[in-house]
């Protein structure tokens, strides 16, 4: 499929995948995202992290309220959140005491923020408009998150986080676009790694 091909695929796909999210009930979704981040605790890596890279979700992203407040307040781990630093995704440590504010590209970020080596993260969770079994992730188009991954250290878990319905059987991807190794829906986890990342997951 050529690039063409691709990109009009991606904006057909997006558009669907918005309009089915925003339909969902705010207090299912809240429901929904509360199965998700138990769906992570499956995982016995993101388990034993020490640091986890996640996002501060907007419009009808499943929440990670409870899951930050959960990770950095009863279980003492490291969090960081993005922010965009010269037109590129960075990552800052974040503390719940810390102020966010608006962000550029239409969520929140640190105040106050300083950009961290991307080896300090254990697990990154990373947001999508769809993902498939293969672990190609549909994203906002912006292609942040694709050039944040492709610079992640090897030894970071990526795991997408959707909701199951999010889930579909093919998403249009080209040669720059990343792939995460595990899905984290309301319906469970999704090993989506070669055989040869399988390990990380343990």
């Amino acid at each position: 499929m050529d690039q063409a091909s691709i990109n009009q695929g991606k904006v057909e796909l997006r558009g669907r995948m918005l309009t089915a999210r925003d339909a969902i009930d705010p207090v299912r979704r809240l429901e929904l995202a509360e199965a998700i981040h138990e769906a992570l605790y499956e995982l016995p890596a993101f388990r034993d992290a020490d640091s986890v890279g996640l996002y501060w979700a907007g419009g009808s992203e499943a929440s990670t309220t409870a899951l930050y407040l959960r990770l950095a307040e009863i279980e003492q781990r490291r969090i960081f959140l993005p922010f965009v630093l010269n037109g590129e995704l960075a990552l800052t440590e974040w503390r719940p005491q810390d102020p966010v504010v608006d962000a550029e590209y239409g969520s929140m970020h640190p105040r106050y923020r300083r950009a961290v080596s991307l080896d300090e993260v254990d697990v990154l969770l990373v947001p999508g408009l769809a993902f498939d079994p293969r672990g190609n992730r549909l994203g906002s188009g912006t292609g942040h998150y694709d050039r944040l991954l492709a610079r992640l250290d090897p030894r970071t878990l990526r795991v997408g986080m959707c909701f199951s319905s999010q889930l579909v059987e093919s998403v249009p991807c080209g040669e720059i676009d990343q792939r995460v190794q595990f899905l984290a829906s309301d319906s469970g986890v999704v090993t989506c790694a070669r055989d040869s990342d399988r390990s990380l997951a343990g």
